[in-house]
């Protein structure tokens, strides 16, 4: 009895350990499809392009489309087309965006969803920001120093002056006493091109070396033609916020018209565009002349400053220890390149700022005191005019940039 009991036990254990190794092969076939099923890609690529991307206003900046996969079908999703412009473009991996121009108030970011798709159809996707900013020009204008102007009279009695503008110099037609209007419509009636000049490009024709300035004409010698009575010494410039400009050129400054007819001379050429200031530890460079400029007063420790004019003034600047020195106190036409669209940057004029010094002596013979050249900005229009060097006045200092 004993021993089939132990052959019984035997049995059931042999038939137990037969389940057991069936039921392994069961877990080994599924354990494959598993493994199968991990094999499937179910990763989406990552779109690596960097952002935000800088673009220049009216400018078409491109960028390469890059993933952390190879072989990835790229596509863009611009924004609501019915109410938005489509500024971007895409050829398989170079996205294109068409800048705008910047707008000054505001709203110069644009937004564009990219999508990487890979293989197996996964899709990953990226918000790509590009930031409109706006152009700056190259340093096409140099400080013109004083009394070189670079003029060449041509043979048709016209001169070609500063920047390549062409100007007149008609004796029956510069001389004559019009009024604004008039002059106007004779400038734009000598052709196509011709038009009023601006007071800036005026003052730019002036030599402010020259002689006494109660009786010399300052105008560069090329401009044989001009002023030989005393209707022509003032001439007419474009209008600036509503007021008719003149420019006169024995005291060599701009002002307000005074309804009085005058002469005038035409000009024909691009005007020069507005001059790109940017700020930086509280000095400004002007990229267009590549002139640095301190705020007004010490920019150690933003105090406006005041100072008269050739001790005082001119000393402030030559000790001025910032940023490495080499300042001075510019000269008129330096000083006069800071006017731009009718105002001067706020980071070297803050508000408050009345009258500017330059370093320009005005030779003046009657009034028997020391006078220098200034620019003024109490009025609703900036403009050059001269000043008592025992004035007390607001200073800026300039160096080259480079």
């Amino acid at each position: 009895m004993v021993k089939n009991i132990l052959t019984l036990s035997m049995v059931a254990s042999l038939a137990l350990f037969s389940v057991g190794c069936g039921g392994g092969g069961s877990d080994s076939n599924d354990n494959n499809n598993n493994n199968n099923q991990q094999q499937v890609d179910q990763t989406a690529p990552v779109i690596t392009t960097a952002s935000p991307i800088d673009a220049v206003e009216e400018t078409n900046t491109t960028v390469n489309l890059t993933a952390n996969e190879a072989n990835v079908t790229f596509s863009i999703e611009t924004p609501d087309t019915n109410n938005t412009p489509n500024y971007f473009s895409l050829a398989t991996t170079t996205l294109t965006f068409q800048a705008p121009a910047y707008d000054p108030n505001g709203g110069n970011e644009y937004n564009v969803t990219v999508k990487a798709a890979d293989a197996a159809n996964n899709v990953g996707q990226k918000v790509l920001t590009f930031n409109v900013v706006e152009k700056t020009y190259e340093a096409t204008v140099t400080p013109v120093p004083v009394g070189n102007k670079d003029l060449t009279r041509n043979a048709d009695g016209t001169v070609t002056g500063p920047a390549g503008l062409l100007w007149t110099d008609n004796t029956d037609g510069d001389k004559t006493p019009r009024t604004y209007d008039a002059a106007k419509a004779y400038c734009e009636g000598l052709g196509e091109g011709w038009r009023m000049p601006q007071s800036s490009e005026l003052i730019n024709l002036i030599d402010f070396t020259k002689g006494d300035h109660n009786n010399a004409n300052l105008l560069e010698d090329e401009f044989t033609n001009t002023l030989t009575d005393p209707a022509t010494t003032v001439s007419w410039a474009e209008t600036i916020n509503g007021h008719n400009m003149m420019v006169n050129y024995i005291a060599g400054a701009g002002s307000l018209g005074d309804g009085v007819d005058h002469a005038v001379k035409c000009v024909k050429g691009e005007k020069a565009p507005a001059h790109t200031f940017v700020t930086e530890n509280n000095i400004t460079t002007d990229q267009a002349t590549q002139l640095k400029w301190t705020s007004v007063g010490d920019p150690t420790d933003g105090n406006v400053r005041h100072a008269i004019d050739g001790d005082d003034a001119a000393n402030y600047c030559a000790n001025l220890a910032v940023d490495g020195g080499g300042w001075r106190l510019p000269n008129i036409n330096e000083l006069r390149s800071l006017i731009n669209n009718n105002e001067v940057p706020a980071a070297i004029a803050p508000s408050g700022t009345t009258v500017i010094w330059s370093a320009t002596e005005f030779t003046n013979a009657a009034a028997n005191v020391p006078q220098n050249y200034v620019i003024d900005l109490t009025g609703d229009v900036v403009y050059v005019r001269s000043e008592q060097t025992d004035q007390t006045l607001f200073v800026t200092c300039v160096k080259e940039a480079n």
